[in-house]
């Protein structure tokens, strides 16, 4: 925990920060199979700073340790800045809030709350606490889970997740990139050995429609009934629609069939892949005559989707006019918005960004340093929003 003594109308109060650590430890269990490190490592530590805004950056630290994390904390003064330019950007962003840090088995898990401006009262963990000192148990209105990716997903952090949509009884539960599409990927066009080292849920279209379709019906059987689950328009959703469009399944023998048959639906204006992975049909044409059923809602990617001032529709792979997406467009774009995509989480103002379901090294960058995580972000009522890091299941001290 570090007094930077920042100026508080400065825009990103983590900037430069990475420079500062001193030798902190980061740890793992020795027991688990899923956190990278064996060892305890002795690298730069993690960072809490004071500043009425509230930021959070996840930094790499090496290709085998788990990232740092440098966090602002936000304020409980009120808003008290000149009237002019950057005054006026300052008390945009100013929020009132902190931040809560459990400690276990060596590990931290830090939690942001805010305050409500007129009571004072904030929510963590499901549990709102009032300025008189009452307290009530609280539904999440959602909780947004970071890029599943089906058969290239983390088991266990799978699992947490359905663990953490059971605790917190969200009204409503996003997910993002639920499909790989590692079986007719772009990407592996011209990777022929990275082809012939698939998995078997990847190795054909049908196998990993198979694989997606269990894991959405795992979720669905597992979690609150009156959940909605909402289908976020994301990029490796997208893939087979674009594997349709550019007709590589022309060429592509073991698929051909099947693919055939999505892109009759496809010209029909019915959507493939939800039909693929969210339907009963044996045979997908039964789509053009029949109700999917589909167990998800999937969301219209040319429109927007607001709770409480904060735009869930959005992945975060699109950017302002075509451009790649970042949390810098997101900001000037939504002001408010929980997104995924970056697999790395980060709270930058009101945007925050998911982190992933799947492990944190996977075949494409086994070679490069680590920024990934697993977390998701919990909505309360008023917009109130924390980003929670899980670690080998752990999210929370018990008790």
């Amino acid at each position: 925990i570090f007094d930077a003594q920042l100026n508080p109308q400065q825009i990103n109060p983590t900037t430069g920060l990475h420079h500062i650590g001193g030798n902190g430890y980061l740890f793992s269990r020795e027991d688990s199979a899923s956190v990278i490190d064996r060892h305890v490592k002795n690298q730069r530590s993690s960072l809490i700073i004071a500043h009425p805004k509230q930021m959070m950056e996840v930094i790499p630290n090496g290709k085998s340790a788990l990232p740092r994390i440098i966090h602002s904390t936000g304020t409980i003064t009120s808003k008290q800045y000149i009237s002019n330019r950057i005054g006026r950007i300052a008390a945009e962003q100013h929020i009132l809030g902190g931040l809560i840090v459990d400690i276990v088995d060596n590990f931290f898990f830090v939690r942001q709350f805010q305050c409500n401006e007129k009571t004072g009262e904030f929510v963590d963990l499901g549990v709102r606490y009032f300025a008189d000192g009452k307290i009530r148990e609280e539904r999440a209105s959602s909780i947004s889970i970071g890029d599943l990716h089906a058969g290239e997903h983390d088991d266990q952090a799978l699992d947490t997740a359905i663990e953490m949509i059971n605790y917190f009884q969200p009204e409503e539960c996003f997910w993002h990139d639920i499909f790989t599409a590692k079986s007719i990927s772009h990407h592996l066009a011209k990777k022929i050995v990275a082809r012939l080292r698939r998995p078997p849920q990847f190795q054909t279209l049908q196998a990993e429609g198979e694989i997606c379709k269990k894991i959405l019906n795992k979720i669905v059987t597992e979690t609150p009934k009156d959940v909605i689950h909402h289908i976020v328009s994301s990029n490796h959703n997208n893939h087979l629609t674009q594997y349709l469009e550019e007709k590589r399944y022309m060429s592509d023998d073991v698929n051909f069939a099947l693919a055939h048959k999505l892109q009759v639906l496809y010209l029909e204006g019915v959507d493939p892949l939800k039909t693929l992975v969210d339907s009963d049909f044996s045979d997908p044409l039964l789509a053009l005559f029949n109700d999917t059923k589909a167990k998800f809602n999937w969301l219209d990617p040319t429109q927007d989707y607001w709770i409480d001032g904060v735009q869930h529709g959005e992945h975060g792979h699109q950017g302002i006019a075509g451009a790649r997406g970042n949390k810098y467009h997101h900001y000037i774009a939504y002001g408010k918005a929980t997104v995924g995509h970056a697999h790395q989480p980060s709270i930058y103002n009101g945007i925050y960004t998911n982190g992933t379901l799947t492990p944190y090294k996977l075949d494409y960058n086994a070679s490069q340093v680590i920024n990934w995580l697993h977390a998701h972000t919990v909505q309360y009522a008023g917009g109130h929003r924390q980003l929670i890091v899980e670690i080998d299941g752990v999210y929370k001290r018990e008790g």
